[in-house]
């Protein structure tokens, strides 16, 4: 049996970003030598001796991103033939776009290929709060006759037959009852 592999390439000009965490994004990328070629001629063969590649990640939080309209950006150079590259956004619940393409000596920016919009979460609990959790009355009926508190068909209230259950078993291993008072210590203040 032949051993099946993936390609090394796939033909495409492309970058992909993904979201690692609320402060990182991923992206990977793949870029023809037409492409590279076609920027270069743009370019000029002077001004491509002194040119840098780099990831320039934009942060699109908000806005319909074209190109010219992110909030901020930042670049980051890539050496070394790299083809994917954790980038550090450090912001976490914002949008990201991140392009990859030669930035020259004088600032100039030619795009080689431009990623899909991420969204990093938020790094903070959720704010939402549900109000309510419906369950079917013959749902909770089962789920509390596998508990063992209720048999099947009990109306008996869940919540006054635990505290029974627990004075029941405080009482019998010699503890305070849950419906005598709280002991303070000497100049401690009531709530």
């Amino acid at each position: 049996m032949e051993a099946w592999s993936l390609p090394d390439s796939y033909g495409d000009t492309r970058i992909v970003a993904m979201v690692r965490d609320p402060w990182w994004i991923y992206a990977y990328w793949e870029i023809q030598p037409a492409k590279i070629d076609e920027v270069r001629r743009k370019v000029g063969d002077g001004a491509w001796r002194t040119v840098r590649s780099v990831l320039r990640v934009h942060d699109v939080t908000g806005v319909t991103f074209d190109g010219t309209n992110a909030r901020r950006f930042h670049d980051i150079t890539i050496e070394g033939g790299a083809s994917a590259w954790y980038v550090e956004v450090g912001v976490p619940g914002r949008s990201w776009c991140v392009e990859i393409g030669i930035l020259t000596a004088d600032g100039r920016f030619f795009v080689l290929a431009r990623s899909n919009v991420v969204t990093t979460p938020r790094d903070t609990v959720s704010p939402v709060i549900d109000e309510e959790w419906m369950v079917q009355d013959e749902v909770f009926q089962k789920l509390a006759g596998v508990a063992g508190t209720l048999r099947p068909g009990a109306s008996t209230n869940l919540a006054e037959l635990m505290r029974k259950r627990m004075i029941a078993r405080m009482s019998s291993e010699g503890l305070t009852s849950l419906t005598s008072p709280v002991r303070r210590a000497a100049g401690s203040k009531q709530p």
